[in-house]
């Protein structure tokens, strides 16, 4: 990944964008910054990687991301 760039900033997430150089496309990445220090934190955070764990659509779907790896 190369050339990160930050495109959005909420309560608790940075969004960058960043080219992945592997496939020579651009890509969205989402940093998720909280401590997780309470039981509910974590509670939250598992159910929320949990529903973007989910496809949505169909593959090719102009709604649906496809995740993938940067490792």
């Amino acid at each position: 990944m190369a050339d990160w760039r930050a495109i959005a900033r909420g309560g608790f997430a940075i969004v960058w964008e960043a080219r992945q150089e592997s496939l020579n496309r651009l890509v969205a990445v989402k940093v998720d910054e909280r401590k997780l220090d309470s039981e509910a934190e974590q509670r939250r955070f598992l159910r929320e990687a949990g529903a973007a764990g989910q496809d949505v659509g169909p593959p090719g779907h102009r709604h649906c991301a496809r995740r993938r790896s940067a490792w």
